[in-house]
């Protein structure tokens, strides 16, 4: 006797149940992704579009949507930290294996790291400096002609 399984069935019906899956991730996903926008629309035309006249964490909520306060310098000083004590870290396991590439990696990678962090944070200092003359030019403008009326 032989007995005959059908096993297209059942392969069918787990691909079936992926698909019905996938297909309510991708309804999640445009769901999500229309709720984004117009949460987006209604975050700008209520924080960031109108001047500060909130207090306590409304205050802070407009001024954190409107970059008031930039928080990349301070997440790249920790990066360096966390990645100059990685290299460092890192450099010792190669001791056992040859002394030249803990020394190379040692120092040539502190180096490096110290190198490519100081040019981005020169970068964020350049936009802050720039901001910062472009308000004081602002507020003499402003100044002069309240001067005049």
């Amino acid at each position: 006797m032989s007995y005959y399984y059908n096993t297209s069935s059942l392969s069918n019906t787990s691909t079936l149940d992926s698909l019905d899956l996938s297909q309510g991730a991708m309804i999640w996903v445009i769901v999500a992704f229309i709720l984004a926008i117009v949460g987006g629309i209604f975050a700008y035309f209520l924080f960031v579009r109108k001047q500060n006249t909130y207090k306590g964490f409304l205050a802070w909520l407009h001024d954190f949507m409107d970059f008031k306060t930039l928080y990349i310098e301070d997440a790249v000083k920790v990066l360096y930290t966390i990645t100059a004590i990685f290299i460092t870290l890192f450099s010792f396991a190669l001791i056992s294996t040859n002394f030249l590439s803990f020394l190379m990696t040692l120092i040539v990678g502190n180096v490096a790291a110290r190198l490519g962090y100081e040019a981005a944070i020169l970068t964020i200092l350049l936009v802050k400096n720039t901001s910062a003359i472009k308000k004081q030019l602002c507020d003499k403008d402003d100044k002069k002609v309240e001067k005049k009326k």
